[in-house]
């Protein structure tokens, strides 16, 4: 049982690179063949909600924003035609090509996949920002609301 255990694992994995190096490029349509039709993504501080035309449409509108996405302390959970992965994430940015944006930010993130026709899809992520300093944290929420929460509308 153990080795099919590590099979699946190197599955799941080797799909999540596919995910994580089509978001780098911004490779539209190996995201949208990588995802699930239900798939969803909330941002860290649920700043944002994406679906996966909403996902791909905000990759589409800062194209190559990432210079690279590394993935740190990484744990695989298969449980039959579903996985989950979790690490902590620091994105490089192209802060040439997007003045302004910060050089790295670090967050963790779960990533949950499914087994659909034989074929690991992503389904859902769920970030969360990983600051130690408090500066950092202070940033990171002006970020948030400025960039999201203060174009929220009040709740009737």
């Amino acid at each position: 049982m153990a080795v099919q255990d590590d099979i699946s694992q190197k599955d799941v994995l080797a799909a999540d690179e596919i995910v994580r190096v089509a978001v780098i490029r911004s490779d539209l349509e190996s995201m949208r063949e990588n995802a699930t039709e239900t798939f969803g993504y909330v941002h860290s501080g649920a700043a944002r909600i994406d679906n996966r035309d909403t996902w791909i449409e905000q990759v589409d509108s800062a194209p190559n924003l990432f210079v690279d996405r590394i993935y740190e302390g990484t744990k695989v959970r298969v449980m039959g035609d579903a996985a989950l992965i979790t690490s902590f994430v620091v994105d490089k940015y192209n802060t040439e090509k997007y003045q302004g944006a910060p050089s790295l930010a670090r967050y963790h993130q779960a990533r949950f996949f499914k087994k659909i026709s034989g074929k690991w899809l992503v389904d859902y992520l769920h970030t969360t920002w990983a600051v130690n300093d408090p500066d950092q944290s202070q940033q990171m929420l002006g970020l948030l609301y400025k960039t999201n929460w203060s174009k929220l509308e009040e709740p009737a």
